[in-house]
C-alpha cells in the first residue's frame, strides 16, 4: 500500500496536546487535546471531531469536561457513533462514555 499526505490539521487552539489520541471510525475523526484551556480554567481538555466530505476534514464540533485539570481526552476511543474518553476529577481517573 501507498500513502499520500492528503490534508494536514491544525491545532484550532495552540499549546493543548492536539494530537495526544486520534480515533476514526468511518467518515468520522476524533482528535483529542487533554491539555486545551477552557473559559480560563487549565487543562480542561477537549475532543474535536471532524468529518470528511469526500475530499477533506472538516471540524464539525469540540466537546469536554469543563472542570480544571480534568484533562478529557488523555485516553480516548471510538466505534462507530460511540466514544469513551477518560477525564481527571479530583486525582482520580474515570472514564465518560458519549454517543
Amino acid at each position: 500500500m501507498e500513502l499520500s499526505l492528503v490534508q494536514s490539521i491544525t491545532a484550532p487552539v495552540s499549546s493543548s496536546l492536539f494530537g495526544y489520541q486520534v480515533s476514526i471510525s468511518g467518515s468520522v475523526m476524533l482528535i483529542s487535546a487533554p491539555s486545551q484551556n477552557i473559559d480560563g480554567k487549565s487543562n480542561t481538555g477537549a475532543v474535536h471531531a471532524y468529518e470528511y466530505g469526500g475530499s477533506s476534514w472538516s471540524h464539525s464540533q469540540a466537546f469536554g469536561n469543563e472542570q480544571l485539570n480534568a484533562q478529557f481526552g488523555l485516553a480516548m476511543d471510538m466505534d462507530g457513533d460511540k466514544m469513551l474518553a477518560t477525564t481527571t476529577t479530583s486525582g482520580t481517573y474515570d472514564c465518560e462514555a458519549w454517543n
